[in-house]
């Protein structure tokens, strides 16, 4: 608290003179806060505010476009199945030829028992035996080749979509980067633009409504937009 030097009496921001005996005293300055200027907005011409009504209606959609582009890349990468890659088993290829064995098994025997001759018996006989086991042969080799080409074929897939995620993700760092550089150089443009008006739709209503003479420039047509 400032006080009198000549009575002691208390002293107010701003006194020169003290109240109670009137002596002067030098205090220092009071520091009396300012108010944040507001922005210098120049006039525009009608040209001028339509070209800047397209020019922020253009950067808006570019940076509209980037960042749609930026989620619908995320959206692909979240759902992107990471997992191991599934195998196939030779088996399920080879149990059909089990089945056949068998029955070739059978009909051949079958055939060895109604037969009349000693000759055709034996035939028959050794076919009961043989084909069961070509089948069996056969079934398992292509049984094998079949699990592999399909293996084989899961896994190129699963590399292809592990290098078109890469690529996503890469895409994606490199678009975040382009949208910070629309952001700042939309940046500059916030102190005409409301918060709610910073989209490419609302700057092409801006420019509609200075072409058809709404509007005498930029900030009345910023206005017209704002109240509705």
């Amino acid at each position: 608290m400032a006080v009198c030097v000549n009575c002691g009496a208390e002293l107010y921001a701003g006194d020169v003179f003290c109240r109670s005996c009137g002596a002067k005293n030098e205090l220092p300055p009071v520091a009396v806060p300012q108010a944040d200027p507001m922005p210098f907005v120049p006039a525009m011409s009608k040209e001028e505010s339509i070209a800047l009504a397209e020019k922020l209606s253009d950067l808006y959609k570019s940076y509209e476009r980037i960042q749609k582009e930026i989620e619908d890349n995320k959206t692909q990468i979240s759902r992107s199945d990471s997992g191991p890659v599934k195998q196939h088993a030779a088996f399920k290829f080879f149990w059909p030829f089990l089945i056949y064995a068998v029955i070739a098994l059978n009909v051949f025997y079958f055939l060895a028992q109604i037969s009349s001759s000693t000759g055709t018996v034996l035939t028959f006989l050794f076919l009961a035996l043989a084909s069961p086991v070509g089948l069996l042969i056969f079934g398992g080799v292509t049984s094998v080749r079949k699990r592999d080409a399909l293996n084989q074929s899961a896994l190129e897939a699963a590399q292809n979509r592990r290098k078109h995620m890469d690529d996503l993700k890469k895409e994606t760092s490199i678009l975040e980067t382009k949208r910070s550089q629309k952001a700042k150089e939309l940046k500059e443009y916030d102190y005409l633009v409301p918060a709610t008006l910073r989209n490419s739709s609302s700057m092409a209503k801006a420019a509609l409504i200075l072409r058809s003479n709404k509007a005498e420039d930029f900030n009345q047509a910023i206005d017209m937009i704002h109240r509705v």
